[in-house]
Order: structure tokens, then sequence, then C-alpha cells
């Protein structure tokens, strides 16, 4: 029994760091996924992770990022193609065209204070099904929950 729990181990171990060719990257993305997308402003990126689901023509994609980016870059990219059906971030304002889609109802946005947004993205991360805060009890946020 040990040696098959070394040996488990041991095969995992062989996949640590291996890179992946961009087709085999592109080939991992499907219509409707949820994506979490680090970076703010545009800062620090995947953008080339940014381009394989471009290139991947993928749509409806669930987008969770701090922000919207800058218009054309990083998740701008995505929001000017018109792939980003749904967004939850914590911040609109650097991106015009993202609030354009917001307002004209192209594209759904669930703002999030950013210490819950950081903890709902840990409970995923965790395999938790939710996480409950006070954030706002007692106002017109809470109507209709």
């Amino acid at each position: 029994m040990a040696e098959t729990s070394v040996k488990k181990h041991e095969d995992r171990r062989l996949d640590w760091g291996k890179v992946r060719s961009r087709d085999e990257i592109i080939a991992c993305f499907h219509d409707g996924q949820i994506i979490a997308v680090g970076g703010q402003a545009g800062c620090n990126a995947p953008w080339r992770l940014i381009n394989c689901l471009l290139d991947s023509g993928a749509k409806h994609p669930t987008i969770y990022s701090i922000d919207c980016h800058d218009p054309g870059i990083g998740i701008g990219k995505l929001i000017r193609a018109g792939r980003v059906d749904r967004m939850v971030t914590t911040h609109m304002g650097t991106n015009p065209e993202a609030s354009q889609r917001m307002l004209s109802r192209e594209m759904q946005v669930e703002l999030a204070p950013m210490g819950s947004f950081i903890e709902r993205i840990r409970c995923g991360g965790a395999g938790l099904g939710g996480v409950l805060t006070k954030t706002g009890l007692g106002t017109v946020v809470e109507e209709g929950k």
C-alpha cells in the first residue's frame, strides 16, 4: 500500500512544470467557462493566456477579475470583442467600453467589495460552497436576496 502511494506521488511530480503547447492551451477553453484572471488595469495580466482564450473561439465566459482592465488591454480585449457575457469584479472605472456594455445590458456585471470578492475566490479554490458576509445588510443591496 505504501509503495502505491509513493508511486502516485512520483507520477504527479512528473507533470510539475510541464510546458504545454499553445494549441493544447487553446483546446482547454470552451463556451460558458468561469475564468479568474489576474492583473489590475491590465498590468500583470496573463497576456498570452487571454490571447489563447480569444483564439479558441470560446464564447460566453464569466470572468472574475479585480477590474475590467483598460480598453483593448488584457480582459479589455475580450470585452471589446464582445466575448464576455458576465463579469464579476470590484471596479469598472478604467474601462469605459465595459461600462457601456454594462449599461446597454450586453454584459451582466456583478460588483463586489474587494474583501468579499477575494474571499469568494478563496472559497471556490478550497471547494467550499460559499461565503457569508455582512456587506449590504440593511441596505438596498439586500433587496431580493
